[in-house]
């Protein structure tokens, strides 16, 4: 007989990640849970695409061990990958025939980005150092290292421990950024397992990519003032020197730069940043010409394209999010047109191709993380699901997709999650307004809320999950309509979503919740209409006019504002929820983590002090260690947690 999923289901799901194809095998990344010592752990595992058989290739069995991002070398002899095995990421290597895994770094802050020369004789990869310091522990014995280390950390005990700032951005993630060390480029040879660094100068590189067996690409932001400054340079390396290196050309970025794609005939595709004067908001990418110039090939697509990779000299395959999906389509540089390879009612999340068979991740609402197939013979084809003995013994409510049209005569997306379908009984169940975040965002009809979803639906409300005006995956235009309005004409739109399933719903228990851009929008609903009986603002903006100085990233702030704060200060306050508290009476439960560098907690801090001072119902839930990430990624405990105290307290009201 099949049960409701709960909370703590959230501890039995499982998720696939980092697929990647060579030859006849396909590496992917399991992750779960371990209640044990309230962590992720995750392990490698083999398919054979001959026989079909999954083998578990690396071990997750040490508490919090992670083995990731498994990439297989070009002569298909080897296979390096992430782990935290050393405390700190460090590369590793095993051989696909048999035998242990051999550690190739052991650097200070640990490794990222690692990738394989095309001769598989050499490793590049990123590293947090001191970029006048050469590496020394390499060539120092292990017991000559262990003391270095020892003094080193005495030494730092001893000091006396203010934190000296000169960056814009001096935190993100859940950390300060570490004084005085910036992302560098280095390479490990297999055969001797020496390392170099490759780069110079107090500059953050991105992860560099091969364009030959001596040769890399990487973007870095290397004109002062860095603090300020949206140029980005697409810059060479030769892998034998170290240096400033070769710049190839330059462009504009909003926020940040991913690592550049490059074809085995070392053709360059960047991802360039938005318009600065229309806040675009879909993610560009370009073709690097022979000039320097470059092409963006998504304009005239006005989507954004997520993950590329090169499938020959002339085509790409890409992620597309469309119509609240996301697909794969074939981009041909010569003709400039994007195929569709099929439609899709899921979420592709990661891919990889090899010949004329498509692997990826993906979710929908029966299968929450898993792998599949795709050729043009056989079609869709499930390959792996970890959840399946899961699944087949809860209950899921499907969801109802809708699309309704505002009074300007645009049309928006949803998805309708119905609780009676669990009860079966005549009562109409009450209501949770679920607001996505972003807000270039755009809910799906899975996707990482799929167990926040169907536990709120198991604990019998019914969810309503919108993609309003603003949101990604509809065209520049649509997500623009929001710029300098937040709060506006996108709350008008979700709550004639709520009036549109009214006569479905108990309109006497009506509830709101979400996170980060969502979190403001519960807080905007509840100041400007009643109708809710309580709501719940995650980790959200509630003061737009000084959001932008504290958050790590200021110019998105400043951009979406359409232009820098102080010159509409007045416009821009009006917006901001912590003006109207006073005007509030909707009871909120208001959640946020210590360590959110993204909204930081001062927010809500600033919020929860206006709605006091004001004598309104308003509990606030601070989450220590966490970050900006808790509802998806946060400590287990603290994301089941998180869960219940938001649905108890609707429960309450």
């Amino acid at each position: 007989m099949s049960t409701r999923i709960v909370e703590e289901d959230y501890y039995k799901l499982n998720k696939v990640l980092n697929v990647k194809v060579n030859n006849n095998l396909l590496a992917f990344v399991e992750q779960s849970v371990n209640r044990s010592d309230n962590k992720y752990k995750s392990h490698i595992k083999i398919l054979d695409r001959d026989t079909d058989k999954i083998r578990k290739f690396t071990s997750s069995d040490i508490d919090g061990l992670k083995d990731f991002n498994p990439i297989f070398s070009p002569d298909g002899d080897k296979l390096a990958f992430l782990s935290n095995r050393k405390d700190k990421v460090q590369l590793y290597m095993i051989y696909l025939d048999g035998g242990e895994s051999a550690r190739l770094t052991n650097m200070d802050k640990g490794v990222s980005n690692p990738q394989w020369s095309p001769d598989s004789k050499n490793i590049i990869f990123s590293a947090m150092i001191d970029p006048v310091k050469e590496i020394e522990d390499e060539e120092l014995s292990k017991l000559e290292s262990n003391i270095k280390k020892l003094r080193e950390e005495e030494d730092d005990k001893n000091k006396i421990d203010p934190k000296v700032l000169t960056k814009l951005v001096y935190r993100s993630g859940t950390a300060f950024h570490p004084v005085g060390l910036y992302n560098h480029l280095h390479v490990v040879n297999i055969a001797n397992q020496k390392i170099k660094r490759i780069s110079e100068g107090e500059f953050n590189y991105t992860g560099a990519k091969w364009l030959d067996d001596n040769h890399v690409v990487a973007n870095a932001k290397r004109k002062e003032p860095i603090e300020t400054n949206i140029e980005t340079e697409l810059i060479k390396f030769n892998i034998e020197d170290q240096s400033l290196g070769e710049v190839i050309c330059e462009f504009d970025k909003l926020n940040f730069a991913q690592a550049p794609e490059v074809s085995e005939r070392g053709k360059i595709m960047i991802e360039v940043g938005g318009d600065r004067e229309t806040a675009g908001q879909n993610t560009k990418w370009a073709i690097v010409n022979d000039d320097g110039t470059n092409s963006i090939i998504n304009l005239d697509l006005d989507r954004s394209l997520n993950q590329l990779k090169w499938v020959s000299p002339t085509a790409l395959m890409v992620s597309v999010d469309d119509y609240g999906y996301t697909d794969l389509r074939r981009y041909n540089i010569e003709t400039k047109e994007f195929n569709k390879l099929f439609d899709t009612d899921s979420s592709i999340e990661e891919f990889d191709v090899e010949g004329e068979e498509y692997y990826f991740t993906a979710t929908d609402p029966m299968h929450p993380s898993a792998l599949w197939k795709w050729t043009k013979e056989e079609g869709k084809t499930l390959i792996y699901d970890p959840n399946e003995e899961l699944i087949k013994d809860r209950i899921v409510v499907e969801p109802e997709e809708f699309w309704l049209e505002n009074p300007e005569g645009v049309k928006y997306q949803g998805w309708f999650f119905d609780a009676s379908k669990i009860d079966g009984n005549e009562e109409k169940p009450p209501l949770v307004l679920s607001i996505h975040g972003g807000p270039h965002f755009m809910w799906n009809n899975a996707g990482s809320m799929f167990h926040e979803w169907q536990v709120t639906v198991s604990r019998g409300y019914s969810v309503l999950a919108m993609n309003p005006i603003g949101s990604g995956g509809y065209g520049e235009k649509f997500s623009q309509l929001i710029t300098a309005k937040w709060g506006l004409e996108d709350a008008r739109d979700l709550l004639s979503g709520v009036d549109h399933f009214i006569d479905r719903v108990n309109p006497d228990r009506l509830y709101t919740t979400g996170g980060s851009y969502a979190g403001f929008q519960v807080a905007n609903l509840i100041s400007r209409d009643h109708r809710f009986k309580a709501g719940c603002a995650q980790r959200g903006v509630y003061n737009m006019a000084n959001f932008w100085a504290s958050t790590d990233i200021p110019f998105f702030a400043i951009h979406e504002m359409q232009g820098e704060v102080w010159d509409n200060l007045n416009e821009v306050f009006a917006l901001s929820p912590v003006g109207r508290a006073k005007e509030i009476k909707t009871p909120l439960l208001i959640i946020h983590s210590e360590n959110d560098y993204r909204v930081p907690i001062s927010q809500a801090e600033e919020f929860f002090g206006a709605l006091k001072i004001h004598n309104k119902d308003v509990e606030f839930v601070r989450y220590p260690r966490d970050g900006h990430e808790l509802s998806r990624s946060g400590e287990p405990e603290h994301v089941v947690d998180r869960l219940k105290r938001m649905i108890d307290f609707f429960d309450k009201y």
